[in-house]
């Protein structure tokens, strides 16, 4: 996936490091989310590609659910019976 961008780009630049070995991606219990792409010393690709991907998801929700929000509301209209459809504040 993304790491071969790092690769093309002359390795992958390190932001910080968790200096707690607690938080080791080689130890338990993180060792359980390291399948999910967890380590202790996160690339500025990963994390950019992590909240770049956490923004689009929020923004595709909101955009869905604002989509809900105005079917809701017309069907609503339409079942009172009104001809015309009037600015639904929503």
């Amino acid at each position: 996936g993304c790491h071969e961008f790092e690769e093309v780009l002359g390795g992958e630049i390190t932001l910080f490091q968790m200096p707690l070995p607690g938080w080791s991606h080689d130890k338990f219990p993180m060792v359980i989310v390291k399948p999910f792409g967890y380590n202790d010393h996160p690339s500025l690709l990963q994390l950019t590609s992590f909240w770049t991907f956490l923004v689009t998801l929020c923004l595709l929700h909101l955009l869905q659910w604002y989509q809900a929000k105005r079917a809701v509301a017309k069907a609503e209209v339409e079942a009172l019976g009104v001809k015309t459809l009037a600015v639904v504040a929503v």
